[in-house]
């Protein structure tokens, strides 16, 4: 499953490479902060790829909290909600939040504080679902993303409004692709798809099943 997962958030590691690094030069690790981190899937990940890394993860779940934990090496755990904070300000360079947003009532609120706790020029990694990808339109209330806690879902246009509002600017967006539609989305099928992101990254279309970003706080907040 770790082979599974580093495919998966491959892209991830590109962009946090890309954005997040080039701002630091290596001059100190980074310091990242995972909301919402589950299983602990993307932690494995990001502490295989930042030895040096400085790693936070929250979630409100406390079972959640002591799986990841058991996973991983060097991440600190702490139980409370994403809705407020409770960091420094300045206190991140990258700060994920992977299918986490849309169970937010206020979206709005959590990126003000987002911005808040990320360094000048900090990274925001956000996935959501799409509600305007294929999976979405051709399932309609059979898709997967329409669930009792999706509270928040909105689509790539309204989430690229929201971020900007919220004094960020994306510097890398697209899509998924079909993993939302039952036959396409299982394993192993699903496989040749994520090698298909590992290596092209996401794709300049609003049809995919999550709608991904890579946002950047602007200088002046």
């Amino acid at each position: 499953s770790r082979l599974y997962f580093a495919v998966v958030y491959w892209i991830w590691k590109r962009v946090i490479r890309r954005y997040a690094s080039e701002r630091t030069s290596g001059r100190e690790p980074l310091h990242f902060l995972e909301v919402g981190c589950g299983a602990g899937n993307f932690l494995c990940c990001l502490e295989n790829w930042f030895h040096d890394g400085k790693i936070t993860a929250i979630d409100t779940e406390r079972e959640l909290l002591e799986y990841s934990s058991g996973r991983t090496r060097s991440t600190t755990f702490l139980q409370c909600s994403a809705q407020a904070l409770s960091f420094r300000d300045e206190t991140f360079d990258v700060l994920s939040a992977l299918q986490v947003i849309e169970h937010f009532p206020e979206p709005e609120k959590f990126l003000a504080d987002a911005s808040r706790v990320l360094r000048k020029e900090g990274l925001l990694l956000l996935s959501t679902p799409n509600t305007h990808g294929l999976a979405a339109r051709l399932l309609k209330k059979r898709w997967q993303g329409f669930r009792h806690d999706h509270i928040s879902l909105r689509s790539p246009a309204q989430w690229r409004q929201t971020l900007e509002r919220n004094g960020f600017e994306i510097l890398n967006e697209g899509t998924t692709l079909l993993n939302g539609i039952p036959i396409v989305g299982r394993f192993p099928v699903s496989m040749p798809f994520q090698l298909l992101q590992a290596v092209f990254g996401w794709f300049p279309w609003y049809l995919g099943e999550s709608y991904m970003a890579v946002c950047r706080k602007e200088s002046r907040n």
